[in-house]
């Protein structure tokens, strides 16, 4: 499956961690935009993006699961890159959580 709501272009906002006590929010800086452009063909676009998990992330897909939905990112050889994300879109936020020990996030907020 692809796209579900996800096409189209975000706007990388935060990230959230737990370094083994407590839990860190921190804001991404306005300064350059650091998007992210999900294409309805499947592919990614990265702009000004920072974050080491989508580096060498080409493409995309959504799968559903009883769990909810789940992004998984693979690479120009089409290999998976990290391990699938929980993935949830609430009012033009998008929030990925990868599997992380102690909890950790992303968001992003939909550009129109």
């Amino acid at each position: 499956m692809t796209g579900d709501g996800l096409v189209g272009s975000w706007h990388y906002v935060e990230r959230g961690y737990s370094p083994g006590a407590g839990y860190i929010v921190e804001p991404i800086p306005r300064n350059p935009v650091q998007r992210v452009d999900f294409l309805p063909d499947s592919t990614i676009r990265l702009v000004n993006t920072k974050d080491q998990l989508f580096a060498t992330a080409r493409t995309y897909r959504v799968d559903s699961t009883q769990r909810g939905k789940r992004l998984s990112l693979f690479d120009a050889e089409n290999v998976i890159v990290g391990l699938p994300m929980t993935m949830s879109i609430r009012n033009d936020t998008l929030r990925l959580s990868p599997p992380c020990i102690e909890g950790c996030h992303m968001a992003f907020v939909r550009l129109r």
